[in-house]
């Protein structure tokens, strides 16, 4: 026999208090007008939005050093993206010009599925809604230039890309999609690199 056990009731007192607690905590030391609302002079808005990202600010280099970046490169855009925390970590084999022909790569590509209207591949780098693209026809040339770019580097890391090597895969994930997972291993940075050399001499990069 299965015994049912009745939950008590919550008085009206009980929900009112669990009402309270829930949400955003109230701001500290925050300028209020006298009704409780937060003040809407200039001076404060612009006090609040240098607080706001001041505290951003810290949880992002808080979440790098939690990623053993290196103290001197914490306040670096390319702390910022994945291709260039491979570059801080493994400098003897992603070198600055390899960080240059990544980031054309992938600016290619983000502006390849703006103008198409393919849905970005990755959510940390996109506006999930801006999936309609653009339809005017004044649009056209630059939609086929795009695409004929594209498909230009698609060649050239497919002929890097040799069987039984992840180097597209890499290339994709660490360039476009900015996700550097597992690539805290050499031999998945040495794939990384095969594909960025070919971008280099396709961009005729300066390697010095």
């Amino acid at each position: 026999m299965v015994e049912v056990i009745k939950k008590k009731a919550r008085s009206k007192a009980e929900k009112l208090r669990l009402k309270r607690n829930k949400g955003r905590p109230a701001m500290a030391d925050a300028d209020r007008e006298k009704n409780g609302r937060l003040s809407r002079r200039k001076a404060s808005i612009n006090r609040r939005k240098l607080e706001t990202e001041k505290e951003i600010k810290s949880v992002v280099i808080a979440a790098r050093e939690r990623m053993g970046i290196p103290m001197s490169y914490l306040n670096t855009a390319e702390s910022g993206n994945a291709l260039g925390r491979i570059m801080i970590m493994f400098p003897d084999i992603i070198k600055r010009y390899h960080y240059l022909a990544g980031l054309r790569f992938g600016e290619a590509f983000a502006r390849y599925y703006y103008l198409v209207g393919i849905p970005f591949p990755s959510a940390r780098s996109a506006d999930l809604l801006n999936v309609h693209g653009r339809n005017d026809y004044e649009n056209i040339d630059a939609v086929r230039k795009a695409t004929d770019h594209v498909m230009i580097l698609e060649q050239i890391i497919g002929m890097v890309d040799i069987s039984g090597l992840p180097i597209k895969k890499v290339m994709k994930q660490v360039c476009i999609e900015d996700v550097d997972q597992n690539m805290n291993y050499s031999h998945m940075v040495q794939f990384l690199r095969k594909g960025l050399d070919a971008l280099v001499d396709y961009y005729q990069i300066d390697r010095n």
